[in-house]
């Protein structure tokens, strides 16, 4: 499976800069990352899979979407797009409308990843069926969102989370934001979770698409 790191902190704040490029360091030297986007406090790093090519890099540092997408005619029929198939006018609309276009006309199995720049956003989708893994962190200010959990551990000692470890084994159909992880939770299934310049926030991205 594809390989996604993303680091988000303030802008132009001394210390989140220096802890950012800290687990910058950190990072490079664990994996082979692909460096893709790196400006107004927001690092994407990605690392591909030769058995997962499924991936659509936007341009001029936009952001990525991992996975299969398909995009909902007028007719309702759906054609799978590719990466020729994104134009810069449909980047600007899923940025100016807040990732509501992209919900509404798009489905399959991605986590997407939007950057708009000009209201300093940073926006992570994870599809309704939840195909692939999100998962968050924080560190000195900087949030820290992965595909894998693996990589959050490797920049920071993580500890088990108990209490939840022995209410998930009570009862394994739990689902919930926390995970096993002590300071880390996941990004549910279906939610888009926009991180600002100083907060994050969470809502329901996915809504069930009306056929009639």
């Amino acid at each position: 499976m594809q390989r996604l790191l993303l680091l988000r902190w303030t802008p132009a704040t001394p210390n989140a800069e220096r802890v950012a490029g800290r687990l910058k360091a950190i990072a490079k030297a664990s994996r082979p990352w692909m460096e893709l986007t790196h400006r107004r406090g927001v690092l994407l790093l990605w690392q591909g899979s030769p058995t997962d090519t499924d991936c659509i890099v936007l341009p001029n540092e936009a952001g990525l979407i991992l996975g299969r997408v398909f995009r909902r005619g007028a007719d309702g029929s759906s054609q799978r797009i590719a990466a020729a198939d994104v134009s810069p006018v449909d980047i600007e609309t899923w940025r100016t409308s807040r990732c509501e276009s992209f919900l509404e006309r798009h489905w399959g199995s991605y986590l997407a990843v939007f950057h708009d720049r000009g209201r300093d956003d940073l926006h992570v989708l994870r599809d309704p069926m939840g195909a692939r893994p999100c998962f968050i962190s924080e560190v000195d200010g900087v949030h820290v969102i992965a595909t894998h959990a693996s990589d959050l551990m490797a920049l920071r000692d993580l500890d088990a989370d108990e209490d939840f470890l022995r209410a998930f084994i009570a009862q394994p159909r739990l689902v919930a934001r926390r995970t096993a992880i002590a300071g880390c939770e996941e990004i549910l299934a279906g939610e888009h979770v926009v991180f600002g310049r100083t907060a994050k926030a969470r809502q329901a991205g996915w809504r069930p698409h009306r056929f009639i």
